[in-house]
């Protein structure tokens, strides 16, 4: 990740990515997780999910359309990162401290999530230590 990172970043756990930004259509937090998902020392990942690019006054002046492909999109993200996850077989929980909401007046089904999200860092670490303690117990049977 030292590569792809700008020298402020600081190895170790967690993995911080020093407020880098999208530039030039560039995932550098996607890169990341596939780093971390073929890295044999890392077991799981519990990521912080970026700010909304919407602000909730965006959004009541978003047209359904917008609205619809955003969720399109994140849910086409979702479902290849998910296949990223099955392929290394770790898990992946969110921590979002916000949420998004449809405005009124748009009749869309909520978003369909596929990544478990959480509103707390404690939450996520015990779904991942519940996950852990599960496939030991698997692995005993």
């Amino acid at each position: 990740m030292g590569a792809i990172l700008p020298s402020r970043w600081s190895p170790g756990n967690p993995v911080d990515l020093v407020g880098i930004r999208l530039a030039g259509g560039e995932n550098i937090g996607g890169k990341c997780l596939q780093f971390l998902l073929e890295d044999n020392n890392v077991d799981g990942v519990i990521s912080l999910l970026p700010p909304m690019f919407m602000s909730p006054a965006m959004m009541a002046e978003a047209s359904p359309e917008q609205i619809r492909a955003m969720q399109k999109e994140n849910e086409r993200n979702q479902e290849i990162l998910n296949g990223q996850l099955k392929q290394h077989g770790k898990p992946l929980v969110y921590i979002r401290r916000m949420s998004f909401s449809v405005p009124q007046g748009v009749n869309e089904p909520p978003p369909k999530v596929i990544i478990p999200e959480y509103p707390h860092p404690r939450r996520a670490a015990r779904v991942l230590r519940y996950l852990a303690g599960y496939r030991k117990y698997l692995g005993n049977r």
